[in-house]
């Protein structure tokens, strides 16, 4: 991997998604330790690391698009949903757009929960529907598509 890299910068993205194939984390660590100038390995570290500090920073200009996901996954994971909205902006992926409506989803219930208005918990509950229902549709979309 390193002669790899060292051949030619632009094989890091092929680099990073062999050994995520082969759930080799702790190489692309120090690959990243090895080569601090180079950029792709840096974000692929602070995704490993859930740095949301370093990726709020970082440029999607920098990043290839299976890593802008996984930098969206980790922006979901941590609640930083703008993140991962501009990431999907640029993506556009269905799995991304469905974990988006999903945690919709999951804010309106515990909105719901706190709400004592009969007609307020019946619009919450209209809109969790209409959310679940761009969710069925996205995934079945993917089915057909796979």
């Amino acid at each position: 991997y390193q002669d790899l890299i060292e051949f030619d910068n632009q094989q890091t993205p092929f680099v990073i998604e062999d050994l995520r194939e082969n759930d080799n984390v702790s190489r692309i660590r120090e690959l990243a330790f090895e080569y601090e100038d180079n950029l792709v390995l840096q974000n692929e570290l602070a995704i490993i690391d859930e740095d949301m500090s370093y990726l709020m920073g970082a440029s999607l200009e920098t990043m290839y698009d299976e890593q802008m996901e996984r930098v969206a996954n980790v922006a979901l994971r941590n609640d930083y949903i703008q993140i991962a909205e501009e990431v999907n902006e640029s993506i556009n992926s269905p799995e991304l757009k469905v974990g988006l409506l999903e945690k919709q989803v999951a804010d309106l219930e515990t909105e719901k929960s706190d709400v004592d208005d009969d007609d307020e918990e019946k619009a919450i509950d209209k809109e969790i529907e209409e959310l679940k229902k761009q969710i069925e549709e996205l995934e079945n979309t993917k089915s057909k598509n796979s």
